[in-house]
């Protein structure tokens, strides 16, 4: 867009809310967290031009950052504000931080793509209850102008369009070559106890892998969250080796005390195997978590909303598309459409609703699910990078 072409529209700010209405908004998702335990994000955009010359052009900047933002926000779960200053506030309701890192990442781009050679801007993003637990406190820690100053907001951010990019790497992921060495060689040595143990688990674990990477990439995650999640995809049921193999390949249903046995495996993997290794720290948590669900009815602690981990989700995601269209001794595995309506009929239940609406479209692809079908062959130097 030429910044400079005459406009004398007025701005349309479609389904923006009021200041008011924001806070209010905000300040009922703070009451009902209680009940639900399901957090938000709040992301606050400023801008700036880098010419004074070109601030006569704000109408059309102030337009077209709304409409990025209309264009991405999720219509139920979401709302946006601007205030008195033009700085836009806006509320990811049942995003955790990584996912709203997407969508902001998304606003980012198409900003860019218009203004890039005429603003700068500066955008901060923090958490409730995390970096406050009123509205002001949340609404302060997220100003791009806090950052650096508040030790606690460990989100927020500052971008400047021409970087377009809202991922840093960590410094504790910079592993060094010797680490990586090890942690390389432990890894395959698991996964070859795995396959010992049965091959059918060691498919599975494949299998997710494979799903895994595809569903991560496809949410633009950084290259090191990819290769978290595939390494923790890889060991997710490396728990199960603990048990007797009778159990394991069981094909009636379980009794209670088998039951619970079984739903300590996430437990075993961690603490039993894993912890001791030291080298897999990073990973843990994605395996502690894979059969939460957000509604509190997963195990084995039955963690709700944003207490489980984005990676955690996608493997559960993609572990729950593996077990329903695999073939069992005792039942058919799903149809497609039958895959579709357990996704649909748990979104916001089990699974983030905005992963499970990204998922869903990306196995409508008739490729995709070949890909995650059939065997699969795992290749560790390219899965390390």
């Amino acid at each position: 867009m030429n910044i400079n072409a005459e406009e004398n529209n007025p701005i349309r700010l479609a389904e923006i809310t009021s200041l008011e209405q924001f806070k209010y908004v905000v300040e009922k998702r703070i009451e009902r967290y209680q009940d639900n335990h399901k957090g938000f994000s709040i992301f606050i955009l400023e801008f700036c031009f880098v010419n004074s010359s070109y601030s006569l052009q704000m109408p059309i900047l102030i337009e077209s950052i709304a409409n990025a933002i209309r264009h991405n926000i999720r219509d139920a779960n979401d709302c946006y504000t601007i205030d008195t200053k033009n700085k836009f506030i806006i509320l990811f309701g049942e995003s955790n931080t990584n996912l709203a890192l997407i969508t902001i990442n998304k606003i980012i781009s198409e900003i860019d793509q218009q203004f890039s050679e005429y603003v700068r801007l500066d955008v901060g993003i923090a958490q409730y209850p995390q970096d406050g637990i009123t509205y002001n406190e949340v609404v302060r820690a997220a100003a791009p102008s806090s950052l650096g100053t508040n030790k606690h907001n460990k989100s927020n951010l500052s971008h400047n369009l021409q970087l377009n990019n809202l991922h840093e790497k960590p410094n504790r992921l910079d592993i060094n070559r010797k680490n990586k060495e090890r942690l390389f060689n432990q890894l395959i040595y698991l996964v070859k106890h795995i396959n010992d143990y049965d091959s059918f688990l060691s498919q599975h674990s494949a299998q997710v892998t494979i799903g895994t990477i595809i569903f991560a990439k496809e949410l633009d995650l950084p290259w090191y969250e990819v290769e978290k999640i595939a390494v923790a995809s890889l060991l997710h049921d490396i728990g199960y080796t603990a048990f007797p193999h009778s159990l394991f390949k069981k094909s009636e249903k379980l009794s209670s005390e088998e039951w619970k046995l079984v739903k300590v495996h996430p437990y075993i993997a961690c603490e039993q195997v894993l912890r001791p290794l030291e080298v897999f720290d990073d990973y843990i948590p994605i395996i502690q978590d894979h059969h939460e669900y957000i509604d509190g009815s997963g195990y084995p602690k039955g963690k709700k909303g944003d207490q489980i981990s984005l990676g955690s989700q996608i493997i559960s995601i993609i572990d729950s598309y593996q077990a329903m269209t695999a073939e069992m001794t005792y039942r058919r595995s799903f149809d497609f459409e039958d895959v579709i309506d357990t996704y649909i009929r748990n979104a916001g239940i089990k699974w983030e609703k905005d992963l499970i609406t990204i998922f869903t479209a990306i196995i409508a692809d008739p490729i995709i699910r070949k890909k995650l079908a059939g065997k699969k062959e795992i290749e560790f130097e390219n899965l390390l990078l």
